[in-house]
């Protein structure tokens, strides 16, 4: 349980840090399939 929950705020802090570039990948990501 402990590892699942570290694992977690791993993404979770992981997301919040890189959440802009990740923003503007999907954005380019969704421009290039539609």
């Amino acid at each position: 349980m402990q590892i699942e929950n570290g694992r977690l705020k791993n993404i979770c802090e992981l997301n919040f840090t890189t959440s802009a570039q990740f923003r503007v990948v999907v954005q380019v990501t969704y421009l290039l399939f539609v």
